[in-house]
């Protein structure tokens, strides 16, 4: 079942609820298997509406888009974790499933920490997201102790989808944090 959600709903968290009605549009109350009292609607699931994405920082695509992307921290150390959220947006076309691949290229072009990540961690693979979809996905990425510290591109595509590779932008990679 689809429920229409208008393009104007403003960004915060929703409750979907089920309520039910005698044929005359009188609202029944509902009760539990003990008889008590729940009142006139259930709550079935609770959603968030992120704020609407205005502008897009990476060049579209055909099939899919990256409108915004975050990266914390936004200059990693080498060897360190670092935080990746992508909202994407499908366009018109449909994928098949595939992995998203996340690595850091160096400027003599060498791929560094290359990692594959299912989408919305499982959930939600590509086969099933369908035209004007658009989802918020958040990777937990951890840069090699090895990098040198320098300027890296952040690129990320699709896996066995070579019109579908995003270079995110220039990232200043730090050497590594040591305790002692």
């Amino acid at each position: 079942f689809t429920i229409p959600i208008p393009p104007d709903a403003p960004p915060k968290t929703y409750r979907l609820q089920v309520g039910l009605y005698r044929p005359a549009g009188e609202r029944l109350i509902a009760r539990d298997a003990a008889g008590r009292l729940l009142g006139s609607a259930l709550d079935l699931a609770s959603f968030k509406i992120e704020e609407r994405i205005a502008s897009a920082d990476v060049p579209t695509q055909d099939s899919l888009t990256i409108a915004r992307h975050e990266l914390t921290p936004n200059t990693p150390s080498a060897g360190s974790p670092a935080s990746l959220v992508i909202y994407w947006r499908m366009g018109r076309e449909r994928l098949p499933d595939g992995q998203i691949e996340i690595g850091w290229t160096d400027e003599r072009g060498q791929t560094w920490g290359a990692q594959r990540f299912e989408p919305a961690q499982g959930e939600w693979p590509l086969s099933r997201w369908r035209p004007g979809d658009a989802l918020r996905d958040i990777y937990r990425l951890r840069l090699p102790a090895d990098m040198s510290p320098g300027r890296y591109t952040l690129n990320v595509g699709i896996e066995g989808q070579e019109r579908l590779k995003f270079a995110l932008g220039a990232v200043e990679v730090t050497r590594a944090n040591r305790v002692f």
